[in-house]
């Protein structure tokens, strides 16, 4: 059975540890918004702006049936980057584009020797006007290997065929597009293993009974997820049990290593990763 689409490629673990820690009460609205401030500041959106010069947007975002799905309306040419998702859509004219996560099909992906790198993105150009389709990715690229094990893999009802990389970017797989369904990130299974741009995200369970134990979840994700998708879908799966706690949360994590918690105590509680 596949897993949710936002959680569906964790950097091979998430972890919970009991710890006793104090948070700010703050709004989890408010944090998220902050988190996602932070994100657009992050080298995923800035490197990428400074390559390309693409022009960002906030899109309209619609739930329905438990089912989030966002919406571009473009009214001219261009190079366009999606806030939320970091997803850059290169536009030949005036058009709508309406996109949204969905679930890997891993079996299909590991007959083929394949397996996720990063969100599968299912899209729908109502005018067809997108010519291609910047996909982030996590990969180091400057870490002395080339990308060529990145592919894109774009997924219809009845089979699934791996697009080769137009170009590949320090934060982007460019692949030029003429027709429409899910794409997504994928690897080698047999890619090497090396450390990936990341994030840690922490979300604090208060003790049913005062002065117990208390329990910090720590998610360790590749930093090409939907940060806000993974925020409120954790949320939402505790019954708004946890508190977004907010750090700075951009690292790098190498694949299947074991890392530690620490904190200074005295350093407004700041904990990283080691």
């Amino acid at each position: 059975m596949d897993c949710p689409p936002i959680l569906d490629i964790p950097l091979e673990m998430a972890n919970s540890v009991n710890t006793e820690v104090a948070v700010n009460t703050q709004e989890n609205t408010q944090r998220m918004d902050e988190e996602l401030g932070r994100e657009r500041d992050s080298p995923l959106f800035l490197e990428h702006h400074h390559t390309s010069s693409p022009d960002e947007f906030t899109p309209e975002i619609h739930d329905q049936d438990n089912r989030r799905e966002y919406q571009f309306q473009c009214l001219r040419s261009g190079l366009f980057q999606c806030s939320i998702t970091g997803l850059v859509f290169r536009m030949e004219g005036e058009g709508e584009v309406l996109y949204r996560t969905v679930p890997w099909n891993r079996r299909l992906l590991a007959q083929s020797g394949k397996r996720p790198a990063g969100p599968l993105f299912k899209l729908t150009c109502l005018k067809g006007s997108v010519c291609q389709l910047h996909l982030p990715h996590c990969e180091i690229y400057n870490s002395g290997l080339p990308c060529d094990f990145l592919s894109v893999a774009h997924v219809t009802d009845e089979n699934m065929e791996f697009i080769r990389p137009h170009k590949i970017t320090e934060t982007h797989v460019i692949i030029k597009i003429s027709g429409f369904s899910a794409y997504g990130d994928v690897k080698d299974e047999d890619s090497p293993t090396v450390p990936i741009r990341a994030l840690v995200l922490l979300f604090y369970k208060p003790p049913v009974v005062p002065k117990k134990r208390s329990i910090l979840n720590v998610l360790l994700l590749p930093r090409n997820v939907v940060i806000r998708e993974v925020q409120e879908e954790w949320i939402r799966r505790n019954e708004d049990r946890n508190i977004y706690i907010e750090t700075n949360s951009h690292c790098q994590l190498t694949p299947n290593q074991e890392y530690n918690l620490s904190t200074d105590l005295t350093d407004e509680y700041l904990i990283k990763p080691k």
